[in-house]
């Protein structure tokens, strides 16, 4: 279904961190634990695990997972893999996002498929059980993350969902307290269907998918009636892990939910942690930017030195505990010191979401990572946590980036071709690219080929009148005379001379003419140039962000069909790193 095309313009890899971290690990090696590059790292990393991971939040967890899981439809080798947890020598990949509605961006599907192919991968690798875990971030909070999404027909289409920050959802409030109208994402689900405006044989298909998802999520045990306008509402974080799990119930892909009661009370240990270390963990996160900073790149972390790495909902709401100028934790009304803060949050673990410098280390700590699929974003994060996780007492998984690619369909891939654009270059800014088409065709300098065209004429009529002219009175001749015995000065040399002149006005003016013209087609070359242009950068960059960040995915498989997320799975490849054009043909 794909050619595949390499493309190592910069500008499809987010920020110089990341860059080197694909292009030149060696440079930036020293901020992360292991060389994601090398497969030994991987035997290496798994007798760390073996070290270093606690076996007896095995059981725990499995509890865990296969309760959430089955409340999610899951399939049957879903549950199989939960079980092989129990085991000491099965180990996960596991990559995560925030939920986003109709599983958001597509750049959260090429995650996934990274997941499931290295695990599959690494099983065979290292003769052992290895299984895929997605981690729902539903404790983060993102408002605007959920309420918007992006589709591709004939053009790319914002859909706002249109949640007010009202009682469905507020501001800060994490996206697993976050509660919908299902008549109102049914709505939704109709608006896309009547986007697609001339339906394919996969448009039924796919709103079918999400009838039956809205369905398991109004049975899930996540949502409530407590809305009294609304005879049931559906809460999205579960919509989306309802919505995944269906999509790759085949692979045996576990989902990972922090918002599970039981899973929060596996923090504790974090929590009390923190609390005494903060001021530490916050120096060396610090330090860490710093030292990123001084090699030229950024700092993806800014912590503050007062604020402890948690939050507590408080009426929905996350909130943090800061320290004030007496050495106590505040938040809202509440005020403590250390250990009474610890005694009071024993008894309200449900009402705890870690930041981004807890959470990573939490889930390192209850299962046994081998490796984290991540995109740019993470790869940073990670650059500032290696000497917070040695802190706790442990390392991070082997941090291992995400599929990457622009899908190119077969309308683009000819506009690609009529313009003469190498796909490497479509990484340069749109006007450079427009111009260099330019240079390259019809285009060429007017004023240059116009010029040279008139030197060649008059060139040729400078000749010709050398030719026709009278040559020097020769011995015992009395008048000069030209070709054909012209005498220099009578009536015909005249008229000769005239001609040439005439010639030579009527050359000019034509030639005037002529640029006119040229200039008239150029301009249009390169209007019919920047519409094509336009077209293509639509595509590539909408919204002028890289295409695997905006674009959903439901905008191909309504094209392609769900077999389009097999047809990607085949060709993500381990230890392959490079951004593809994936051109359709």
């Amino acid at each position: 279904m794909f050619n595949l095309k390499e493309i190592k313009s910069s500008n499809f890899y987010y920020n110089s961190l990341f860059y080197n971290f694909i292009f030149n690990f060696d440079r930036v090696s020293q901020h992360y634990h292991y060389d994601y590059r090398s497969k030994e790292e991987f035997k290496r990393r798994a007798e760390d695990i073996n070290k270093l991971y606690d076996n007896n939040f095995r059981v725990r967890v499995v509890n865990i997972l296969k309760s959430l899981n089955s409340r999610l439809c899951c399939s049957q080798k879903t549950l199989d893999n939960i079980d092989l947890l129990r085991e000491r020598k099965t180990y996960v990949v596991i990559g995560g996002q925030q939920p986003g509605f109709l599983t958001g961006p597509v750049f959260i599907i090429y995650k996934i498929l990274t997941i499931i192919k290295l695990s599959h991968y690494l099983s065979e690798f290292l003769n052992c059980n290895v299984i895929p875990l997605f981690w729902n971030a539903s404790d983060d909070s993102n408002f605007e993350q959920i309420n918007n999404f992006y589709l591709l027909n004939k053009e790319v289409r914002k859909f706002e969902l249109g949640f007010s920050e009202t009682k469905w959802s507020r501001k800060n409030q994490r996206f697993s307290k976050i509660f919908i109208p299902e008549e109102f994402l049914k709505q939704k689900i109709n608006d896309i269907k009547d986007y697609f405006t001339s339906p394919t044989d996969f448009t039924e298909k796919i709103t079918d998918l999400l009838d039956d998802c809205l369905n398991y999520a109004r049975q899930s045990s996540y949502n409530e009636k407590s809305f009294a306008d609304s005879s049931c509402v559906i809460n999205l974080s579960s919509f989306f892990s309802i919505l995944v799990t269906k999509l790759f119930s085949k692979y045996g892909l576990v989902i990972v939910d922090p918002s599970e009661p039981d899973l929060k009370k596996l923090a504790l240990e974090l929590i009390k942690f923190d609390i005494k270390n903060y001021v530490g963990i916050f120096d060396a996160v610090k330090e860490s930017g710093n030292n990123l900073k001084s090699e030229g790149y950024h700092s993806q972390i800014l912590a503050d030195v007062k604020n402890l790495n948690f939050f507590l909902d408080v009426e929905g709401v996350r909130e943090r505990f800061i320290e004030n100028s007496d050495g106590l934790f505040v938040l809202s009304d509440y005020s403590f010191n250390g250990e009474d803060l610890f005694m009071f949050l024993k008894d309200r673990t449900s009402r705890i979401s870690l930041n981004v410098i807890l959470r990573p280390i939490f889930q390192d700590m209850v299962l046994p990572v081998l490796a984290d699929v991540c995109g740019p974003g993470e790869v940073s994060y990670y650059g500032q946590l290696k000497k917070v996780y040695e802190m706790f007492g442990l390392k991070t998984g082997i941090i291992y980036p995400r599929f990457s690619a622009t899908i190119i369909e077969s309308k683009i891939e000819k506009s690609i071709r009529r313009l003469g654009i190498e796909y490497e270059e479509l990484g340069e800014e749109k006007n450079k690219v427009r111009k260099k088409i330019i240079s390259c065709g019809a285009g060429k300098d007017v004023d240059s080929l116009l010029k040279n065209f008139e030197n060649d004429i008059f060139l040729k009529l400078d000749e010709l009148k050398k030719t026709l002219s009278f040559h020097p009175k020769t011995s015992g001749s009395t008048s000069s005379t030209g070709i054909g015995g012209i005498k220099e000065g009578t009536e015909s040399a005249g008229s000769i001379g005239n001609a040439f002149d005439r010639i030579e006005r009527n050359f000019r003016k034509e030639i005037e003419v002529l640029g006119k013209k040229l200039y008239s087609e150029v301009e249009k070359s390169g209007d019919l140039i920047s519409a094509n242009l336009d077209k293509l950068y639509i595509n590539i960059f909408p919204e002028n962000k890289l295409q695997e960040r905006i674009i959903n995915v439901f905008s191909y498989i309504n094209k392609y069909d769900f077999k389009l997320l097999d047809n990607i799975y085949d060709i993500v490849k381990p230890f392959d790193f490079y951004h593809k054009f994936l051109i359709i043909i």
